[in-house]
């Protein structure tokens, strides 16, 4: 963005305007890249928690008695027991790994990113219209974004979902996407 068209920004004022505009888009590019690993992770877990859920409720103690109805017929009795151990198993997984609280943690890292993506979009198009008469409310709104911004980072707890690979298609993503917009 050239702020030098129209304008009465000296030229200490221009670069503090370019500053804000480079690293407006860095932040924008961080808080969108956040939010679409946060999703990722979402669509996972919320996955895998349905999984469990399905299980739960087939072999919950009501339909238990349907399974021993099942148990003592020989070709349903492999099935009925491979249900009900694999929902033991992940009754356990689900208790160590915490999937109620990783969904609950990444809805709000999602939340958080995506305001921020969103805060960023609304101050890059006040930059480009020139909504504000001072410098100052640029640079003030802009520390903001940033504030909230690293402080959402450093709350943010690693996800082992996020293999490398994954990482790579998520920034393939993130870039078709800004290439577009």
């Amino acid at each position: 963005m050239n702020p030098s068209a129209d304008t009465e920004l000296g030229p200490d004022d221009i670069k503090v305007w370019t500053e804000i505009w480079n690293n407006l888009y860095e932040t924008h590019y961080g808080a969108f890249y956040e939010e679409l690993c946060a999703e990722h992770a979402l669509k996972v877990w919320r996955r895998y928690d349905a999984v469990f859920k399905a299980l739960q409720i087939i072999t919950a103690s009501g339909s238990a008695i349907a399974g021993w109805s099942l148990w003592h017929q020989d070709e349903f009795r492999g099935i009925w027991a491979a249900l009900a151990g694999s929902a033991v198993v992940l009754s356990i997984v689900h208790s160590v790994l915490n999937i109620s609280d990783k969904i609950k943690e990444d809805t709000i890292t999602y939340s958080k990113f995506k305001s921020i993506r969103v805060q960023c979009e609304q101050l890059s198009s006040h930059m480009k219209i020139k909504a504000y008469e001072r410098l100052s409310d640029y640079k003030r709104d802009y520390m903001e974004i940033r504030s909230t911004y690293d402080t959402a980072s450093a709350n943010k707890k690693p996800d082992f979902l996020l293999l490398k690979s994954t990482e790579e298609k998520i920034q393939s993503k993130l870039n078709n996407i800004i290439g577009k917009i």
